[in-house]
């Protein structure tokens, strides 16, 4: 009974002589939690904003180099210099899954592809081939432009012996020469919003005009 006494009168004496201490802690956690969600609200805002505000998205993945990504998107932005900057996304896939870490990103990239949207993507060839055909891509053939029939890849569909044209290799184009030797293959998204800045880049990146 006493020590229940003894608590009750600490408790009574703590609150007396630290209660606006006591306020003041809360009253700066709150804000803190407050501010942190804003700040991680604000950051998705801007991811958001370069996603939907950019003339063209573009993503890369695959196993490539990743130590020139820099240049490569500076080099992107300067075939367009009136175009506002172009949003590139990068992503490291390694091809063989040698420990748990590769395991995870294995799956958690699976999902990526289903889930982001981008106008164009870039893959190195063995996700190529393992995307190709149940990816959400855009055949080619419905371009309004020509590309030329030595760098088209046709595939055969599984249910016919139709040929579609999903991807284009870009081995030898610049600034993708920059992600490494690795075979590169480019992919239009099939619901890309975007599809006259996509074809203006296919005519610079492949023509040069």
């Amino acid at each position: 009974m006493a020590q229940k006494n003894t608590l009750k009168s600490w408790g009574t004496n703590f609150f007396f002589y630290y209660k606006y201490h006591t306020l003041l802690i809360v009253v700066i956690s709150i804000l803190s939690i407050f501010i942190l969600s804003s700040l991680f609200a604000e950051e998705k805002d801007v991811q958001d904003y370069k996603s939907d505000e950019s003339p063209l998205h573009i993503l890369i993945f695959g196993e490539f180099e990743e130590d020139k990504l820099e240049e490569i998107h500076s080099q992107v932005n300067m075939l367009f210099p009136l175009w506002d900057p172009i949003h590139l996304e990068f992503i490291y896939a390694p091809t063989e899954i040698m420990e748990y870490n590769d395991l995870a990103s294995f799956y958690q990239n699976q999902v990526v592809i289903q889930e982001t949207e981008p106008d164009i993507y870039i893959f190195d060839k063995h996700y190529y081939q393992q995307f190709v055909e149940n990816g959400p891509f855009l055949d080619t053939r419905f371009l309004q432009m020509n590309i030329p029939l030595e760098k088209q890849l046709p595939i055969a569909g599984t249910e016919s012996e139709q040929l579609f044209y999903y991807g284009i290799d870009v081995n030898n184009f610049s600034p993708f020469q920059l992600l490494g030797d690795q075979d590169k293959f480019l992919l239009i998204h099939k619901s890309t919003n975007r599809i006259d800045s996509v074809e203006q880049f296919l005519q610079k990146l492949l023509y040069g005009g």
